[in-house]
Parts: C-alpha cells; structure tokens; sequence
C-alpha cells in the first residue's frame, strides 16, 4: 500500500519537491510550464495525468473511467493495487473546495529516475 497524505487548499499554491527543493507547482500555470524533477513520479487531476515519469508511465491505471460506475475502485484504490511502485513512494492528495473544487496527485519517490 502507497501512503497517502491528505492536503485542503493547497492547489493554487507554489510546491516544492521535499527531496531537492524544485518546484514543482506554480501559482500561475501559465508562467513555467517545465517538467517536474524526478522525484516527481506522476501529478494527476480529475481530468487526467499532467505528468507521468518513465519509471511508472506504463503501470499507472486510467484517473478515472468514461463510463461512471459507482461501484469501480477510486483511482487511489486502483494505485495501491500496483505492485511493483518503488518502495520508498508515497502521494500527496490535495482537495481543492470552491471556487474550483477537484484533487491533484502527486505521487513521489526519493529514488527519482
């Protein structure tokens, strides 16, 4: 199981990677639009992935289906079912309320690729 720690109101702010101090989100998207460092392994939103590394690209599950099911895994549920993540990983989910509600993942590993 990845851990996972939970943010409120956090998504329109600046990030920065806690392993080498890159940022990694921007107040302003629009302003730098460069990729993550590597320790970033993936940013998701509600509407899909941002950025997926190299190392979990081909093992990452869809963030969501076309077809809503409420009985289908939650896209954390489908994460923690992957096997072979690194064994350091952990995510950062931030859920954003209005005016713009939604949540980001992050999903991290100190090993970076």
């Amino acid at each position: 199981m990845i851990p996972i720690i939970r943010i409120d109101d956090l998504a329109y702010e600046n990030m920065f990677c806690m392993f080498c101090g890159a940022q990694i989100f921007y107040e302003d998207t629009e302003e730098d639009s460069s990729p993550p460092c590597s320790h970033v392994l993936f940013i998701a939103t509600d509407d899909g992935y941002e950025h997926q590394s190299a190392l979990v690209a081909d093992k990452l599950p869809p963030v969501y289906y076309e077809d809503y099911d409420e009985d289908a895994d939650s896209f954390i549920e489908r994460l923690n079912k992957i096997s072979d993540f690194p064994g350091d990983s952990f995510i950062i989910e931030i859920n954003e309320g209005p005016p713009v509600p939604g949540t980001i993942w992050v999903g991290f590993s100190a090993l970076g690729v």
